[in-house]
């Protein structure tokens, strides 16, 4: 006679009843895989009835992505390595969709120690997954909406920095042309115009070369100890002749060229350039128009403060300030999505990234350990 897994005592009569009657998925699996006994929610979330689960194993309808981990997990249980395993897993419906589960497994032994059937519970999670795939997929698409956006502001600032250069080696060009259509040369109007040349072209390269960085995505770099005067060259070739074209005053302090921080310097400068951007939208149209730069390092912090003249931001603007997608800019001018990415940046460094509501001015400060080791890569 068949052996049942239901004893029939008044406990296991209960177990019974609970099994038969419980809302999620039930089953009672043997240690080759193959099912037991169903209950009918679980007939109902696969979509078998019970006489076909019986001809089949949970290998047979299990996604082949997830059945290596969940054998694994079995094979620790049956080895006595742990007692029970919890995993979020795909089922092939009968119709051939995509079913997913949370699948919770504990092991049942008989008397003298030998694994005798699994108890699996089921509880259908399709419906949160494709809400969260949702979510994900119109994540991405604000992502690379919001790229665009900065891409174009990053092209217009561009612009500003390579036109003016572009106009002194115009002019340097016709000095030289002129120069030659006379009967004799004349040799210090053509060192300065040799000079001139050489330092606007040695401009231009900075300029592209931050636009490369800028551009490039730094998230799967190493963490290196790099010289911060080097990071602020990169960002400030970015942003310096619009500042100038507008007037506005940069202040920098002293920084020895053996000064350094640690971390993924791309990513880093991303987020200077994106304070420098909007300090720069903040103090345009003022009449008083500066943005500083202080730093200071101790034994375990190094610390980046961006103060810009601006009167500083009202409270109620400050409790959303780093949520992404919130902006006080026009459509046109910016995506909201800029704070929340440098917040995300800091905080993968190991620092912190936040508002100084005691300035009387707008102030963003970076705080970044001197020396920190992430246990994963960032994600934003």
């Amino acid at each position: 006679m068949e052996k049942t897994p239901f004893p029939l005592d008044n406990h296991d009569m209960l177990f019974k009843s609970a099994f038969q009657h419980s809302s999620i998925g039930m089953a009672l699996v043997s240690t080759e895989g193959r099912w037991l006994k169903v209950n009918e929610s679980l007939c109902r979330m696969l979509g078998y009835s019970e006489e076909e689960f019986h001809e089949m194993t949970f290998q047979a309808i299990t996604h082949p992505e997830d059945l290596d981990r969940d054998l694994e997990h079995v094979n620790q249980m049956i080895c006595g390595k742990r007692a029970s395993y919890q995993m979020e897993k795909r089922y092939f419906h009968k119709s051939g969709r995509i079913v997913w589960a949370t699948l919770s497994v504990s092991l049942i032994r008989e008397q003298n120690g030998n694994p005798e059937f699994f108890i699996s519970q089921l509880q259908d999670i399709t419906e949160l997954k494709a809400a969260q795939i949702l979510i994900e997929t119109e994540r991405a698409q604000r992502a690379h909406v919001a790229r665009l956006s900065a891409l174009g502001q990053l092209a217009a600032s561009i612009a500003h920095e390579i036109n003016n250069p572009l106009t002194i080696l115009l002019g340097q060009a016709d000095v030289l042309v002129r120069a030659s259509e006379k009967p004799t040369l004349d040799p210090q109007l053509i060192d300065r115009c040799a000079h001139t040349i050489h330092s606007t072209v040695k401009r231009i390269a900075l300029v592209i070369r931050g636009l490369r960085n800028s551009t490039r995505d730094g998230r799967n770099d190493e963490f290196e100890e790099f010289p911060l005067t080097e990071m602020l060259q990169d960002v400030l070739s970015l942003c310096k002749q619009r500042y100038l074209k507008h007037n506005i005053e940069i202040r920098l302090p002293e920084i020895s060229p053996k000064t350094t921080l640690y971390g993924q310097k791309i990513q880093l400068e991303q987020v200077l350039v994106n304070i420098f951007n909007n300090a720069f939208d903040a103090v345009k149209d003022l009449k008083v128009k500066w943005v500083s730069l202080e730093f200071r390092q101790n034994d375990t912090h190094a610390i980046i403060e961006i103060t810009d003249s601006g009167e500083g931001i009202s409270p109620e603007i400050r409790r959303h300030l780093m949520l992404p997608f919130f902006t006080t800019k026009k459509a046109e001018e910016g995506t909201g999505i800029g704070l929340s990415i440098s917040k995300a940046i800091v905080e993968q460094h190991g620092g912190d990234f936040y508002l100084d509501e005691t300035s009387p001015h707008t102030c963003f400060v970076i705080s970044l350990p001197r020396r920190f080791r992430p246990n994963r890569r960032p994600e934003f």
